[in-house]
């Protein structure tokens, strides 16, 4: 996935807010942890901590729906994903079954053998080879189902019943490892809220904008996903302004990503700003080649 300072988001219109869970940062090392004889079998970056009350947590069977708002990787089709894994607090592997997985939410059914605290981990993965070598698989997921055409169904999420079963989960987990931790902008919309949010648009008149924009700073890596955009803009609503602070003399940068709600295409030929402060010398933008609103800027 590209990071971009301006990016540039064409979707084609596809209806209710679903859960969306905190996403914590911890210090456990899961993510390079195996769970098979032979160490290649690893539980992956991200899981979504399930606490259970005494009742459920002593029942043979409990059934419940992480929404991890998880992106696939470009090679990943989420409609073959087919096992989720669920572990109790210790890392033990609980018997389980994964009625359904996409990449908005789970519905996993489980034997919590009487622990209250569970974890579920929907993208196991594969490690084979070494060095030039390293290849990496999602667990029980054919080559050739990876290579398929992803579908994000994910429809199955917006229905109620499946809803209500999101209750124990207490919120989404991931490795504090810069690299392979799951970052805040990639906690991404569902298909339904995606199609809210495009039917919030609404053209005033042929000078309205035609595109949607979604103002970020530094910290806040701005990435192209496809057909799906982070879960705070679809449910947050459009951030047309910014307030950010830097020292005299400091080159301070920020993000505007923009959403196409019509999918018709659109060329970006000149980008201004307004500044409120009168503080700022100059802007910008590197997207538009370096061009500068503003007095001139050195290089």
């Amino acid at each position: 996935m590209k990071v971009l300072p301006f990016t540039l988001l064409s979707l084609a219109a596809q209806s209710a807010p679903l859960p969306r869970h905190p996403l914590n940062r911890t210090s456990s090392n899961f993510l390079n942890t195996p769970f098979d004889s032979d160490n290649s079998t690893y539980f992956g970056d991200l899981r979504a901590a399930v606490s259970l009350d005494y009742e459920a947590a002593s029942s043979d069977s409990v059934t419940v729906v992480p929404y991890w708002r998880i992106r696939p990787a470009s090679n990943q089709n989420p409609n073959t994903w087919t096992t989720a894994i669920v572990t109790d607090f210790d890392g033990n592997i609980l018997d389980s079954t994964t009625e359904f997985l996409s990449g908005t939410c789970g519905i996993v059914t489980f034997d919590p053998a009487g622990n209250n605290d569970v974890h579920i981990y929907p993208t196991p993965f594969i490690q084979t080879g070494g060095n030039a070598g390293l290849h990496f698989s999602l667990f029980n997921t054919s080559q050739d189902d990876v290579l398929d055409t992803p579908h994000y169904d994910d429809a199955r999420c917006d229905e109620q019943q499946t809803i209500d079963l999101a209750q124990f989960v207490t919120g989404m987990e991931t490795t504090d490892d810069e690299l392979h931790g799951t970052k805040d902008m990639e906690v991404i919309a569902s298909s339904s809220e995606v199609a809210a949010m495009v039917a919030m648009f609404e053209k005033q008149s042929d000078y309205s904008p035609t595109l949607m924009a979604f103002m970020e700073d530094a910290t806040r890596s701005v990435m192209a996903f496809d057909t799906s955009v982070p879960a705070d803009w679809a449910l947050d609503g459009i951030k047309e302004s910014l307030t950010i602070s830097g020292s005299p003399g400091e080159y301070v940068s920020f993000q505007v990503g923009l959403v196409n709600p019509t999918g018709d295409a659109v060329t970006v030929s000149d980008v201004s700003f307004t500044n409120s402060s009168n503080v700022v010398p100059a802007f910008n933008c590197f997207s538009m080649g370096g061009k500068v609103s503003g007095r001139s800027v050195e290089p």
